[in-house]
């Protein structure tokens, strides 16, 4: 189960964004994000946190370009806002491996990575679920 949990830090950088409630850099509102945001340098490596199979590879006007990894037990990850992509959907992916790059696509303010965890069909915290060695090694 370990092996197969979303724990490997997709990009080295820092979370700029945590999840849940923040403030829109857009409207200056409040509101609810699904995931954090990792900012990190362009071009940087994404690596897929747990072994799986690549979903979707889309387009959103939000989102930019992203890739969407399913993994065993229900665990779902979302890698967005990427310069460009590596992999295929329906590709098998193991844990490490780079799926993209980092880029600044959609409706990014700098050049990060919008990562996010779903179990079936809820959002979580991804920040609980990430191996703080690895954490500490890239920062």
């Amino acid at each position: 189960i370990i092996e197969n949990t979303p724990s490997l830090w997709p990009v080295s950088g820092y979370v700029i964004s945590p999840f849940g409630k923040r403030t829109s850099p857009f409207t200056n509102k409040t509101e609810y994000t699904q995931g954090i945001d990792i900012a990190a340098f362009p071009g940087s490596e994404i690596k897929v946190s747990a072994p799986g199979v690549v979903e979707d590879i889309s387009w959103d006007s939000f989102y930019g370009l992203r890739i969407v990894v399913s993994h065993k037990y229900g665990f779902t990850t979302v890698y967005s806002h990427c310069q460009r992509v590596v992999v295929e959907k329906d590709q098998k992916v193991t844990k490490g491996e780079v799926i993209g790059y980092v880029g600044k696509t959609g409706k990014a303010t700098r050049y990060m990575t919008h990562y996010q965890i779903r179990i079936g069909t809820d959002f979580v915290d991804p920040v609980p679920y990430l191996n703080r060695i690895s954490l500490d090694s890239q920062i």
